[in-house]
């Protein structure tokens, strides 16, 4: 298959030579399951570049060399760490699963801390992992070809990113970037592919965040074509709230350090009119700001401003 995720080991991909039947509990009747069309363990990834140790510590060249030079070689060291009992229990991907199935996840998992500001795969880059992260935050951006940029979403605790690649052609389709000092765990495309075929809860997991993330682009390109700039920005301030807010006592803090660049960027705009819009909100007290920290003080304007029901 050209541009397929995997390559096969033998002559190509085998079909289910026919269902297995199972007892329903409730009817008493055989039930025909059909067979997955591809395993898991018949397919094997591009080989990634080996990875070096030094001193104990393993360095993922592939995943980190971008940004090298932006810090030292002791600074970009990613550690392997144990991965404790049950450390993805609050990852949306194995809600709903017993304990025994997400021991089964963890023991095939791989932890690391990650510093500020380290590419953790590149836009094109064959996948090498599929992510999640435990604490921290992540940027996710994309490039065109004229080397332009656009802001795709930020990922918070608890989210996955990277998964993408293990449905469509195995390559990483945007860059992805600490924004903190952040902890993931990540698998092998085969191991997580494995996983989905042995327990349907992880795969239905899956198709519902994607099917979500790929609603939100969808409403995010409404947005553009048909509501003017401050409605974009609420609803983009209204959204990170959902996915990263926690509730002070002056209001809700965005827990992901944010730019006014990437304000802009999320609301389709220029980074001068952003400013302009964000510097308005602050003077009429309905945001605040302070060493990237964002607490949304009166989120009642502005779900009203989202809804064009205030005037701006």
């Amino acid at each position: 298959m050209s541009g397929a995720l995997f390559r096969s080991h033998d002559t190509g991909c085998r079909k289910s030579s026919g269902p297995d039947p199972i007892t329903s509990p409730h009817s008493g009747q055989s039930i025909a399951i059909p067979q997955p069309l591809f395993s898991a363990r018949r397919f094997s990834f591009q080989p990634q570049p080996e990875s070096s140790i030094v001193e104990g510590f393993e360095v993922a060249l592939a995943q980190t060399a971008p940004l090298l030079r932006t810090r030292s070689y002791k600074e970009a060291m990613i550690a392997r760490n144990p991965v404790s009992a049950d450390p993805i229990s609050g990852i949306a991907l194995f809600t709903a699963l017993p304990p025994d199935v997400r021991a089964q996840a963890v023991a095939i998992a791989r932890k690391r801390d990650i510093p500020r500001d380290v590419r953790v795969f590149d836009q094109g880059q064959p996948a090498g992992r599929a992510h999640a992260l435990l604490s921290g935050s992540v940027r996710i951006t994309q490039s065109g070809s004229d080397g332009g940029e656009i802001l795709v979403r930020f990922i918070g605790p608890g989210e996955i990113f990277g998964c993408v690649p293990l449905l469509t052609d195995g390559l990483y389709p945007a860059d992805a970037t600490t924004m903190v000092d952040s902890i993931e765990i990540s698998w092998s495309p085969v191991d997580l592919l494995e996983l989905m075929r042995q327990h349907s809860t992880i795969a239905i997991n899956m198709t519902a965040i994607l099917g979500t993330r790929l609603s939100e682009a969808q409403e995010r390109l409404r947005e553009l074509a048909t509501q003017n700039v401050d409605r974009r920005i609420a609803r983009a301030l209204l959204r990170l709230a959902d996915q990263a807010g926690r509730r002070m006592n002056d209001g809700i803090r965005i827990e992901f350090p944010l730019r006014r660049k990437d304000i802009a960027d999320i609301a389709g705009t220029t980074l001068h009119t952003a400013s302009r819009v964000v510097a308005g909100w602050e003077r009429r007290g309905l945001i605040a700001s302070h060493n990237q920290q964002l607490v949304l003080l009166s989120l009642d304007k502005i779900r009203e401003i989202a809804d064009g029901a205030a005037g701006h």
